[in-house]
């Protein structure tokens, strides 16, 4: 029998951890979880994950006894992190537009659902620098040594210039100061990356602190909390195939949660894991498509809105709530995947251009999710030859050139170039495109840039500047990315969803499906349903059914043959057909034929026909698992009582018949022993 099902976390701090409160001190208050007994990796803070411009904490909303409402995700602004993304992102930000990009975030998240935002930053009050005193279980605002003035950040853009140092809508660089104390206050640098120049002072020396002082904020970012969903994507698709969950991990052990399972009679989460491994296999093949279409449709609908791409999607995008199966459904059917990451696209700051470009933070940083553009995006120095400036459309111009490096890269036609050159004392962008020229040397390009109206200095710098060879000029190139990036990290989603199990790893599995796409590519013809060439492949190839056939359902070991006798080998191909088709420029069956094929204005539509796909296969799955209502009495009843809201069965819930006529039952699973 598998583990039962962790769906409720508790209602008190797990033993050896503590709360500081954050915010509140009444009735209700947020609190930040923290271990008496600090990880030696981990720390004292529990931190559940990172992205480019946040870091992560668990938290609870606790009463004035101490008992948890509800446990939190704590969100604070972590702009240092954006000093390990790659050059075009950080280019393309600054502190103003990480602020704007948080602000949205959370009204993102409150338009979705409020009842998932828990308000604790209203925007309107000072940002103040936060540390966490680990053994008096308190929150430290640092203060100015000798005063009782707290540090916070500095956001007057004439002040910071007029005491030497960067903007702060303009720039990166943040500054911690008193306003009580003026120009006598020291300026702390709140990242790493803030020069220390002009009235700058070190942290130490600002406060005289010497306590063990753990940061929890140290740059004065804005912050927030949510409703925490334990249960990664990754471990509600293995648990439907049998894996057991333990609860949220801090560093190499899992918080010890004093959790609760879920209804005696629904174990494992699901109808008929009873029935042995065909309502298994089954159930939960149409609970992972219902999980994979929540993806897909989340960041559909997170496209629309913006009008942006993601740039970041995979499985740790997602997290799982499960509900505590109180109205008669268990736990697994009354899951619902969100998304629980924000996306980390920028658009490129292109002065003067129509056109959009997106990029991502961790542009050329590889790994499973992330396209290959077919070559490694590369950047160093180089040397640039500008031969003139074109008069384009409407007052445009284009820049042509020659480029030189010994850097090897291979760009490909759609790749952007972006170049760091100073005319004119000036620091200017310049975004282009190589050709290669087979009368050039190697490591030559030519270049010419995309269309842009530049101001009339940089214009006259440019214009004067033809001729002149621009030495140790460092560039980047850059993918040209959109929604159908996005798209090709969802169809690897999807083969983690339904592929992967302990005998078949993610890389394994996804080398596979792109074999298989590239074989129904060769065999397209418009009178082959894209289904029947994917079974011709598997026929062809048994080693593809190895890895791709419906035993990867179950974390147990299930040969190919069993398994294709209880998934029926039209629907499965189906299945196959559709995470073929996610995986832009395959072939004539991709949905996108490249990973810059959006339009503008329309970015969302790549994912619709993936989303329709879905819904028709959630319906033929549905029917497999139910068949006829007048047959399937048990589980029609305990549906209709759940969706009358009668939930766990009150005097006026009617009782339906205990027997239950469900197809192809594994006949070798042991007899159920009972009355």
């Amino acid at each position: 029998m598998a583990a039962p099902v962790l769906s409720d976390l508790g209602s008190a701090l797990p033993k050896g951890f503590a709360g500081v409160t954050l915010h509140g001190g009444g009735p209700m208050r947020v609190s930040l979880v923290i271990s008496e007994r600090p990880d030696p990796m981990a720390g004292p803070l529990v931190v559940l994950r990172e992205t480019a411009e946040a870091r992560v904490y668990l938290g609870a909303l606790q009463d004035a006894s101490g008992v948890v409402h509800k446990w939190l995700e704590v969100w604070v602004q972590h702009p240092e992190g954006v000093a390990s993304t790659a050059r075009a992102f950080r280019e393309a930000l600054t502190n103003s537009a990480l602020d704007r990009r948080w602000q949205q975030l959370w009204e993102r998240g409150a338009n979705a659902d409020p009842r998932l935002v828990v308000a604790c930053d209203t925007g309107r009050e000072p940002q103040v620098a936060l540390y966490v005193d680990p053994r008096k279980r308190e929150l430290v605002r640092p203060k100015v040594q000798g005063t009782e003035h707290v540090l916070e950040l500095c956001t007057d853009e004439s002040l910071l210039k007029e005491v030497g140092l960067e903007g702060y809508a303009s720039s990166l660089s943040r500054y911690l100061w008193s306003p009580a104390l003026g120009l006598e206050s020291p300026f702390v640098p709140a990242t790493p990356d803030s020069p220390m120049t002009g009235a700058a002072a070190s942290f130490e020396a600002a406060t005289g602190e010497q306590r063990d002082l753990v940061p929890f904020n140290p740059g004065a970012g804005r912050m927030g909390a949510r409703v925490f969903a334990p249960m990664s994507y990754e471990q509600y698709v293995d648990a439907l195939g049998g894996a057991t969950w333990s609860g949220p991990q801090y560093g190499k052990l899992g918080v010890p949660f004093a959790a609760s399972a879920g209804d005696e009679g629904f174990e494992t989460g699901i109808f008929l894991g009873r029935h042995g491994r065909s309502g298994r296999v089954l159930e939960g093949l149409h609970l992972r498509l219902r999980a994979l279409a929540s993806a897909v449709d989340e960041v559909y609908l997170l496209t629309k809105r913006t009008q942006c791409p993601l740039l970041n999607v995979s499985a740790e995008s997602f997290r799982t709530h499960l509900n505590d199966g109180g109205g008669g459904l268990p736990a697994y059917w009354s899951a619902r995947t969100g998304l629980a990451r924000p996306g980390e696209a920028a658009e490129l700051p292109i002065p003067g251009s129509e056109a959009k470009f997106f990029v991502g933070a961790g542009a050329g940083a590889g790994g499973v999710y992330q396209p290959d553009f077919g070559h490694a995006v590369a950047s160093g120095r180089g040397t640039l030859r500008l031969r003139k400036v074109i008069d384009g459309q409407g007052g445009a111009k284009f820049v042509e050139g020659t480029f030189l490096t010994q850097e090897r890269i291979s760009p490909s036609k759609n790749d952007l170039l972006s170049l760091a050159i100073n005319l004119a004392g000036a620091r200017f962008a310049l975004y282009a495109r190589l050709d290669a020229d087979k009368a050039l040397a190697a490591g030559e390009w030519r270049l010419k840039s995309i269309e842009m109206r530049l101001p009339p200095a940089a214009e006259g710098a440019l214009k004067a500047g033809e001729g002149v060879v621009l030495s140790e000029v460092p560039f980047e190139v850059i993918p040209v990315t959109s929604s159908p990036c996005d798209l090709f990290a969802l169809g690897v989603l999807g083969v983690r969803t339904l592929l992967v199990n302990p005998r078949n790893t993610l890389a394994v599995a996804l080398d596979e499906l792109l074999s298989l796409a590239r074989k129904v590519a060769e065999a397209y013809s418009p009178d082959t349903p894209l289904a029947d060439r994917v079974g011709a492949a598997l026929a062809s190839d048994p080693g593809l059914v190895l890895s791709l056939g419906p035993q990867r359902l179950l974390h147990e070991e299930l040969d190919p043959q069993s398994a294709l006798n209880l998934v029926p080998a039209e629907l499965w191909r189906e299945v196959l057909g559709l995470l073929v088709s996610m995986f832009p420029g395959m072939g004539p069956d991709s949905t996108c034929p490249d990973f810059g094929a959006a339009r503008a204005g329309g970015l969302h539509t790549v994912f619709e026909p993936v989303l329709a796909a879905l819904r028709a296969l959630l319906v033929r799955t549905r029917s497999l698992i139910l068949i006829d209502w007048s047959y399937n009495r048990e589980v029609s009843g305990v549906i209709r009582r759940f969706a009358m809201g009668l939930g766990g069965g009150g005097k006026d819930a009617r009782r339906e018949p205990a027997t239950m006529v469900t197809p192809a039952v594994d006949r070798s699973a042991p007899a159920r022993r009972g009355p």
